[in-house]
């Protein structure tokens, strides 16, 4: 049954087209009686529901084309109006032949109701007698009069609407008059809450202590309450609410004095008051000021600083205590126990009956696992772990998370050179990086704003390393964030790598986010700079030293085949015997031969005197006698090129004590898992046999992110690079700027298809081979396939191999 809306009203359609779609009619909509008529003529409604008033044919005048044509007298028809002046319009509507007239509002149930019992009765009737009036003029008589009533009844509205009007400029006149005595105190604001009309009305000097822009200091809703109480330190925004409340309810008064920071950051110390104002008994409004004293609690301020300064370092350095005294045994302890744990859960089916309790036990030790490791991370004791990365996949894999953390009101955008050279880095500390600038940005730009990361090749000449910079002469790989926050000052600009310097409120800068980037670039051996002008943002560049190391990336954890071993022998030195049991044991099923030694000692008598050479050496840091970096040291002596791997269930204090971290220390903390230590060993045994290999650049089209990650990571373990396009646009603007080896591309696009991709990518005039990659290939037209060059057929599976094979038979 299809049944026909006639409503200019873009709301009310919409309700009820949602309304009789959702009880399974077919809809068609007018926005007037002349569309609807050109409607009706095509023969194919079943039922009008229509409006009266509405511009160039009013629903009567529709009513009367359709009850007085024989051809579509039949078609039932129903008035749904909010304008009702009286019981004549009802009358009106059935001498002109309406089948029914409702009034707007009325229930959903009652609407549908209706409907199906007028369209029911329409159907027991061969013929419709409709009860018209002698003559056609005294129809357009009736139709007049009530029409002018309707009409009379909108004017009635609009002065009404005048009468807000001039309300509204009687409230703008008071706000003049309480704007020009306020102006008169000096540093004082003034506002005024109506709270019957829901309005705030701020004075010019409230608009300058919140640091906005002039306006007419009107504002409608409780919006610009709630991000004035933001702008109060966290702690007195509950007294801030609070007392506005009862003023407001109760009729108390309040003056309070509280931290502030301004909407572009700047911090305050105010005064804010509130008192009620009555008409008769009721309050009607809050008259209230604001007032800037930083000037007089400067002093105060530069205390309390002292005493918070003095309160972190006394945590963090409580935390970094506590946490470094029990890594080390707790560390081995549970080492035990998640790798045996997971070598009982591996020998286990899941039907048997304690496979969902050792389940229970995994997921407990790697929720201990991980509670260490955040004390380790917030008392700083990472462990500086370098490895060569390209910045573009760390800032790509970033994406979401860093999204997230600006929030809706800030457009984040970024542009990464793609020829980006490699470098040398610790990828969780240039996360960290990443995540401590980009919080920074976000509270410069408290009401949104925009964000921009850049990636770039720079070369150093002499002049600019000497004048500029303080970089040497070289290669760089340049990492730029900039946002369009309030900025900073000189003053401020030349303290925020300090420790403990913080320009964050409400006392959520701990004054260390800065100066641990400043930290991590220099271990990293770059040079951060920053660029920075009050109400222009703020730029932050910082340079690493570019490296011509080939990109090595570790295996992922869904390729388990390439987890494993093909008979490597490998050298473990574990003092702690359940620890050095476990990793023989864990080793030996990854495929590898182990020779374990439980002391530094045998393993020097066996590998320096006794001629013993292995692929890899695995040892603990801290050990009684000699330790795992004087042993590293002996051998190195007579094998030089041998590959050594430090683990330790000690923090990087103690670790850095013992002579080992550096920038080509390769280093795994306990506990870690026998996927982990056996990427690790991977990952040091490819650097040995596959320094150089060619890399290809790969597109592949796929609306799926989980797809282009699980390939993406997969070519990244070969040494090569895919990029990836979400549709045809993004794919040819891809193509536009770089060639590529091959394509791929997912049969099922939205809206399209991969054979009318390729197709339309061939017309653009690019020959380079299309690989088709789907995870269903019976249904695919060959023929089609064949037409389009040098383009061939894959199934997705998990075993990504045989494209890559084919896809370096290309190179």
């Amino acid at each position: 049954m299809k049944i026909l809306i006639v409503d200019d009203n873009n709301d009310n359609q919409y309700m009820l087209r949602s309304l009789l779609i959702g009880n399974g009619y077919v809809v068609a909509e007018g926005a007037n009686g002349k569309e609807a008529m050109e409607m009706i003529d095509k023969g194919d409604i079943d039922l009008i529901v229509s409006d009266i008033l509405m511009p160039v044919m009013d629903g009567f005048s529709l009513c009367w084309e359709v009850k007085k044509n024989p051809a579509l007298r039949s078609i039932p028809f129903i008035i749904y109006t909010a304008t009702y002046t009286g019981t004549q319009d009802e009358a009106l509507a059935v001498e002109l032949g309406a089948d029914s007239f409702i009034i707007k509002p009325c229930e959903p149930d009652v609407l549908i109701k209706t409907i199906q019992e007028v369209y029911g009765k329409s159907k027991q009737k061969k013929d419709i007698d409709i009860p018209l009036l002698q003559t056609e003029e005294e129809i357009l008589k009736l139709y007049n009069e009530r029409l002018v009533r309707k009409l009379e009844q909108k004017m009635l509205q609009a002065e009404e609407d005048v009468k807000a009007k001039m309300e509204a400029l009687e409230a703008l006149h008071r706000s003049e008059a309480l704007l020009n005595a306020t102006q008169s105190i000096s540093k004082i604001g003034g506002w005024e809450w109506n709270i019957e009309n829901q309005e705030m009305f701020w004075t010019e000097e409230t608009l300058k202590i919140h640091e906005l822009e002039p306006t007419n200091g009107i504002f409608e809703g409780q919006e610009i309450i709630s991000k004035s109480i933001f702008c109060y330190a966290v702690d007195d925004r509950p007294r801030i609410a609070d007392a506005f409340i009862d003023c407001i309810e109760e009729g108390i008064p309040y003056e309070l004095e509280c931290k502030f920071t301004t909407f572009k950051g700047r911090d305050l110390y105010i005064r804010t008051a509130g008192k009620p104002l009555y008409e008769g008994d009721k309050i009607v409004k809050v008259l209230g000021s604001i007032q800037d004293i930083t000037e007089s609690k400067k002093n105060e301020l530069e205390r309390i600083e002292l005493l918070e300064q003095l309160r972190k370092t006394q945590r963090l350095d409580s935390i970094g205590q506590l946490a470094g005294g029990v890594a080390h045994d707790f560390n081995n302890i549970l080492a035990v126990i998640l790798g045996y744990s997971e070598e009982i859960l591996a020998s286990l089916q899941p039907e048997d009956p304690i496979f969902k309790d050792m389940e229970e036990i995994v997921k407990s030790g790697k929720k201990a696992l991980s509670l260490t490791r955040q004390l380790l991370t917030f008392s700083r004791k990472h462990v500086f772990q370098p490895q060569i990365i390209n910045l573009n996949n760390a800032i790509r894999d970033m994406t979401k998370m860093l999204g997230r953390l600006v929030g809706e009101d800030i457009e984040l955008t970024s542009q990464m050179a793609g020829d980006l050279g490699n470098i040398k880095v610790d990828i969780a500390q240039i996360e960290q990086v990443l995540m401590n600038l980009v919080i920074n940005a976000r509270e410069a730009m408290p009401s949104g704003g925009r964000l921009f990361i850049e990636t770039s090749n720079v070369v150093i000449e002499q002049s600019s390393a000497e004048t500029d910079l303080g970089l040497e002469p070289g290669e760089y790989v340049l990492l730029s964030i900039t946002d369009t926050g309030c900025g900073m000052d000189k003053e401020t600009s030349n303290r925020i790598f300090e420790p403990f310097f913080t320009t964050k409120h409400n006392n959520l800068g701990t004054g260390l986010g800065l100066s641990t980037v400043y930290g991590i670039v220099n271990q990293s051996e770059g040079i951060i700079k920053v660029d920075t002008e009050p109400g222009k943002g703020t730029t932050f560049a910082i340079f690493f030293p570019r490296t011509d190391e080939e990109l090595m990336p570790e295996l992922e954890e869904n390729d388990a085949m390439e987890l494993y071993g093909n008979g490597e022998h490998i050298v473990v030195v574990e003092d702690d015997t359940a620890m050095g049991a476990l990793t023989k044991k864990m080793l030996k099923k990854l495929g590898y031969r182990i020779t374990l030694f439980e002391n530094s000692e045998e393993a020097i008598l066996n590998i320096v005197e006794g001629g013993l050479v292995p692929d890899l050496v695995i040892t603990d840091v801290v050990m009684p006698g000699i330790n795992g970096k004087e042993l590293t040291d002996a051998i190195h002596k007579t094998l030089p090129e041998l590959k050594v791997i430090f683990m330790s269930g000690y923090t990087d204090s103690v670790i850095l004590e013992h002579g080992v971290m550096n920038r080509d220390t390769s280093y795994i903390q306990k506990p870690f898992s026998k996927e982990s230590i056996a990427k690790k060993i991977k990952y040091m045994l490819k650097i040995k046999t596959n320094p150089n290999s060619k890399i290809a650049h790969i597109l592949m089209i796929d609306d799926d992110e989980n797809i282009l990650t699980i390939y993406s990571r997969a070519f990244l373990q070969r040494g090569h690079i895919l990029t990836g396009a979400s549709n045809l646009k993004a794919a040819l603007e891809l193509l536009a700027k770089q060639p590529f080896v091959v394509i791929l591309v997912d049969m099922n696009i939205p809206g399209t298809d991969g054979i009318s991709i390729i197709t339309e990518i061939r017309k653009a005039g690019y020959s380079t081979p299309a690989f088709i990659v789907s995870g269903i290939t019976g249904n695919i037209d060959l023929q089609a396939l064949s037409a389009l060059g040098e383009a061939k057929l894959f199934e997705k599976s998990q075993d990504i191999r045989p494209l890559i094979d084919e896809i370096e038979g290309l190179l």
